[in-house]
């Protein structure tokens, strides 16, 4: 197996075990880890090209690592802080992208449109992504900010998304 799809797999092998850090809400250990995590999503697509080692396997299973990845630490952070109903709303929020391509792709492959890179607004939006994970763990101040920016950068990054497939049909 290829260094960039080795990279992938480990981030799915550990978005389990860091939800199950942060349901017992072993912080530094689900910090290290995520941060881990999120260093494979770097450097997975770098090395890919550069060794020029790209696959249909890991341009198919990033996507899928990246949002494992996301979803397990968000649903962890949720269920640990989620008591209030409108936490689970900034949840939602907060994977607004996710929800709006995930829908979009299925429009997508029911009209055989073709396949769009990714984009550098959505790239971006995961970065945001990773920073309010590590905000909220951190337990710092203003997260809301950083949910609401999230949001909009989602919001944004699906429309970018979106024009883009329409310039391609």
């Amino acid at each position: 197996m290829k260094i960039a799809n080795i990279l992938t797999v480990s981030r799915i092998v550990l978005a389990p075990i860091i939800l199950v850090l942060i349901l017992y809400k072993i912080w530094a250990a689900a910090i290290i880890l995520l941060a881990a995590a999120f260093l494979t999503d770097i450097f997975d697509g770098y090395l890919a090209r550069k060794l020029k080692q790209e696959s249909h396997f890991g341009k198919v299973l990033d996507p899928v690592a990246d949002k494992m990845l996301a979803f397990c630490a968000i649903f962890g952070l949720l269920y640990v802080f989620g008591k209030a109903e409108t936490n689970w709303i900034y949840g939602i929020m907060f994977f607004s992208k996710d929800i709006l391509n995930f829908a979009f792709l299925i429009f997508k492959n029911a009209y055989r449109l073709k396949k769009i890179h990714p984009r550098p607004l959505g790239k971006i939006t995961s970065v945001f992504q990773a920073i309010t994970l590590f905000w909220i763990i951190l337990g710092l101040p203003n997260d809301l900010m950083w949910i609401y920016l999230v949001f909009f950068l989602g919001i944004a990054s699906s429309i970018d998304y979106y024009l883009a497939f329409r310039k391609r049909k």
